[in-house]
């Protein structure tokens, strides 16, 4: 489980990398190292043998911003692919707070992918985890390679719990960073106690066309609406010549004022409509801006023109709202030392 070291303000979270052996589990965090600021890490450590590249693990420490005040740091390994190497996978799942399982594409590998499946499951059970309750990614490597094993049938055999995938060339770097980005989100969730929520709230399943077609309708309604509102707030030329009455002139200049920024505030709206039927034609509509989780039907029908899922909207507020206090906070010290100066 993870563990929040108060004295020096960090949550250390451990994300395990687990799947058949030569299957892409090393070069995966191998390719992270390589393409992470050097600020940002510690030294990776990787311990080879004759059958195998990684005998128990692979750790490198990875810094991933802040949550309320607190530095995120990331703990990843790898464990040994091969069957006799299973104590120290065993091990190595202690405390583990997120899974990567990351299966090989090749038809050949298709049982030995199921087998370290089973396997994954029976280890972490045995430790008094339950797999559907973890956060957990699905990763389909080397889809690079000849005679592959289609995306639907990995999905159907290998994803029991429907939790999130992505295909992957781990070699070249394709579908990595986008693996590790998911998993992060979805541990950082789990520490909040929202990913039970995150999944019962449908916030894996796709928009359907029915959807997409009733937000669409939305859109358009509501594009009508503003393009009627700003017509209706634009601007009188004559409210804007001079008056020889000082008070009527003041009242024009104040209507003046007022409508324009109402009309900036619609046309801007218009853009945000137009981005999101935009969205749709290119068939991007619901995807969060910030983790890429689909966006819930209710909220996009209540907002159709929202670009984040709740819980990354929740975190901007908090972060703006924290920095709003924080401002206030060195706007109230520097008044204070103005005033003890004197």
């Amino acid at each position: 489980m993870s563990f929040v070291n108060y004295h020096t303000k960090e949550v250390n979270c451990k994300i395990v990398y687990y799947g058949p052996g030569l299957g892409g589990k090393t070069t995966n965090i191998q390719y992270v190292y390589q393409r992470t600021n050097p600020t940002n890490k510690n030294k990776l450590v990787t311990l080879n043998t004759d059958n195998e590249r990684t005998l128990f693990f692979d750790f490198l420490p990875l810094e991933l911003g802040e949550i309320r005040g607190y530095k995120t740091r990331f703990h990843l390994y790898t464990v040994p692919g091969q069957t006799f190497y299973e104590a120290s996978r065993k091990l190595i799942l202690r405390g583990v707070d997120g899974v990567v399982f990351v299966a090989d594409s090749q038809v050949q590998k298709m049982e030995q992918n199921i087998d370290s499946f089973r396997s994954l499951e029976n280890n972490l059970k045995e430790q008094g985890y339950q797999l559907e309750k973890l956060p957990l990614v699905m990763q389909w490597n080397k889809r690079d390679l000849p005679n592959i094993t289609s995306s639907e049938d990995l999905n159907n055999k290998l994803n029991k719990y429907d939790v999130p995938h992505f295909e992957s060339v781990a070699t070249q770097g394709d579908g990595v960073f986008e693996t590790l980005k998911m998993i992060s989100k979805l541990v950082l969730l789990n520490i909040k106690g929202g990913l039970e929520s995150w999944f019962k709230g449908g916030l894996m399943k796709k928009l359907g066309k029915r959807q997409i077609k009733k937000i669409k309708d939305v859109l358009i309604e509501e594009k009508d609406r503003v393009l009627r509102k700003i017509e209706l707030l634009k601007i009188d030329k004559k409210l804007s010549e001079k008056s020889p009455d000082e008070v009527d002139e003041a009242n024009a200049d104040f209507e003046n004022s007022r409508s324009l920024r109402l009309r900036n505030r619609d046309i801007f709206y218009l853009k945000k409509i137009n981005m999101a039927l935009t969205k749709i034609n290119e068939n991007e509509l619901g995807n969060c801006d910030e983790c890429d989780c689909v966006i819930r039907f209710e909220r996009l029908m209540a907002r159709p023109t929202a670009n984040l899922c709740i819980y990354c909207k929740e975190e901007m507020e908090k972060e703006e709202s924290s920095n709003i206090h924080q401002r206030r906070s060195q706007s109230l010290g520097q008044t204070i030392n103005f005033v003890s100066s004197y």
